[in-house]
């Protein structure tokens, strides 16, 4: 074959190749850009705790999962169908560990099919947006040996680092032998009777968290001098003037081998907010603590001015020391604060303890390093003077939680009466443990307020941390996980590209919604004192019924942006894929056209060297 038409048969070649390069990258462009994954096998996406793992090689009871995904999910909305298929891969990691105790069966929905119906039926909540196009269902269901269930109706990528410890906590709870059962003392604040609703309700949802956490809450009468034998903990919530028949339950069931959390507070935050002068704390337990050696000390409020919460005082932002963030693990180890993270309080008293030989006593949270205190009277009228002439560093431990475990002594030298009909109603009095019991002790109630352990930028562990302590003290075999605080990684190159678009109007998203969760509180709370309050009926009806108008107002902005965040994500999916056909092919062109002439370039050298 002749020089030259061997030349032209390599660039007919050459060109045909491009050609085709071309073409094919052109057709497969959208296959390429739903397919183009990052690699995560190094990152542990669906790796499981140690926790998890342990509860699942000890767990015995038959558990049953169904995972419900809309067959065409991913088509529909992309991140919402990555995120089902991340789901599907933790689940079934859950399955192989289980030692063939935990069965997955995935359920791909359908609309107007049996599918849909079983999917309706098991609770599943259909995604629906702006436009009005349904997005069909993400979302499963747990079941145990006995029939119990536990559902999660809907399944959200923006909460996807609490994945695990819902999936565990649920599974836990249904592989229990039984509900534990709560009773709750609260005088002031009568978080768990409906019939008494907490003040400002909406800043302390922690009862209902414990019940969907697989508690069985009761409410307690704290004039009452006994607790029921069927309370499994009794949680003693922000005591206040509790009289000495509350006092002498409390003591008396503490000695019959109970458990007792008693959640103190120096200085309230929910009960001085409105309050021009502060009145002195007296929790009415003074002298049942003093009795197994502690001291709680609630003239002075403790802090750090290192590590603490950011807020406004006199319009300006500082570090507020009397609102620590402490580190969980900074306490004695134990199963409750390991792997805890920050700890958020709010004005906190603090602890003092003797040694008891006959019980065992464990600091699970204390504020150190840069640690001060103030006088709790000076607290009410706060401001940046105030703070800086009042607060006093002390660089000591301030314990703020502790753990009493062992042979506990009676506060009381007899029982309340000797009257033979009241004693016939009550239980023995006992002065010495007849078995031995728990009484764990926090110094600030606060922190189980809804702003120190519902933001999720503070990362706060604050509630995993009072379920922790519920768990080991009801000894309910549930599993507590800290959140990971590891955000769900992106693993596809669509999800990333939703993510730039949601980050658009992340801002106005999150006001609305803060907006409406305000509005629906607000409703709530009309609703409640509409029924209380008969003569101002007509006013709270109007009130009841502008505040529907502005939740249906927000709820319909809210949808607008949703819509808003979907279209731009279509355009910027359009303006990838628009890359991907054209630039991706015109790159490989230049790279096959510089290798073409690299190649060309030896071939003449070698040809002139031949000639030589």
């Amino acid at each position: 074959m002749k020089l030259g038409n061997i030349k032209k048969w390599k660039i007919t070649v050459f060109a045909m190749s491009t050609i085709a390069a071309l073409i094919i990258l052109a057709c497969l462009g959208n296959l390429l850009f739903d397919k183009i994954r990052f690699d995560t096998t190094s990152d542990r996406r669906f790796s499981l705790s140690e926790e998890t793992e342990r509860f699942l090689q000890k767990n015995q009871k038959y558990i049953a999962v169904r995972l419900y995904k809309d067959k065409n999910l991913a088509d529909k909305n992309q991140q919402l169908g990555n995120y089902a298929e991340y789901v599907r891969k933790i689940l079934e990691k859950y399955e192989s560990e289980s030692n063939s105790k935990i069965s997955l069966t995935v359920i791909e929905t359908q609309p107007f099919t049996n599918t849909q119906l079983e999917a309706q039926k098991a609770g599943m909540e259909e995604f629906v947006f702006a436009n009005g196009e349904r997005y069909g269902y993400l979302g499963m269901v747990f079941t145990n040996e006995s029939g119990s269930q536990k559902i999660m109706g809907r399944l959200v990528p923006d909460d996807a680092e609490n994945l695990e410890e819902k999936i565990t906590n649920a599974l836990s709870i249904l592989a229990a032998e039984k509900m534990p059962v709560v009773g709750v003392i609260s005088p002031i604040f009568r978080v768990a009777d409906p019939k008494h609703p907490l003040i400002r309700a909406d800043n302390y949802p922690f009862i209902t968290e414990m019940e969907k956490h697989g508690y069985q809450v009761v409410a307690l009468d704290d004039e009452s001098a006994d607790v029921p034998q069927n309370v499994d903990v009794l949680l003693v919530f922000y005591p206040f003037n509790l009289s000495v028949l509350g006092a002498y339950a409390i003591d008396q069931y503490l000695l019959r081998g109970g458990n007792v959390i008693i959640m103190l507070d120096a200085f309230s935050e929910m009960r001085f907010a409105n309050q021009e002068t502060y009145e002195k704390y007296d929790s009415g337990l003074d002298k049942l603590l003093r009795q197994n050696g502690v001291v709680y000390h609630d003239d002075v409020v403790v802090g750090n001015g290192e590590n603490a919460q950011t807020v406004m005082l006199d319009g300006r932002k500082i570090k507020y020391p009397l609102k620590p963030i402490i580190n969980g693990e900074d306490g004695d180890e134990t199963s409750i604060n390991k792997g805890l993270g920050k700890i958020y309080l709010s004005h906190s008293g603090f602890f003092e303890y003797a040694p008891n030989q006959n019980i065992n006593t464990k600091v699970l949270l204390k504020i150190t390093g840069k640690s001060g205190e103030m006088p709790i009277a000076d607290v009410g009228k706060m401001g940046i003077d105030t703070l800086s002439t009042k607060y006093r560093l002390t660089q000591r431990e301030y314990p703020v939680a502790i753990l009493l475990e062992g042979d506990f002594r009676s506060a009381f030298g007899g029982p309340l009466s000797y009257d033979p009909d009241i004693l016939k109603t009550m239980p023995p009095f006992l002065s010495v443990s007849v078995k031995n019991g728990k009484l764990l002790l926090l110094a600030d109630a606060d922190m189980v307020m809804s702003d120190l352990w519902q933001k999720k930028e503070q990362d706060s562990d604050n509630m995993s941390f009072l379920f922790r302590v519920l768990d080991y003290m009801s000894n309910s075999g549930y599993v507590t996980l800290v959140a990971n605080n590891k955000k769900y990684q992106h693993a596809d190159i669509r999800d990333v590209v939703y993510q730039k678009a949601e980050n658009e109007y992340l801002a106005d998203k999150m006001i609305t919604a803060t907006n409406l969760l305000k509005i629906r509180q607000q409703k709530t709370l009309k609703k409640e004192d509409t029924l209380d309050n008969k003569l101002t009926m007509i006013k709270d009806i109007k009130d009841l019924e502008e505040l529907q108008r502005q939740e249906a107002e927000e709820e319909r902005r809210l949808e607008k942006i949703n819509y808003t965040v979907e279209q731009q994500y279509l355009f910027y999916r359009s303006v990838v894929l628009w890359m991907m056909i054209v630039f991706v092919p015109l790159i490989m062109a230049l790279a096959m056209a510089i290798i073409y002439y690299i190649y060309e370039r030896k071939s003449r050298q070698k040809i002139a060297e031949l000639i030589k």
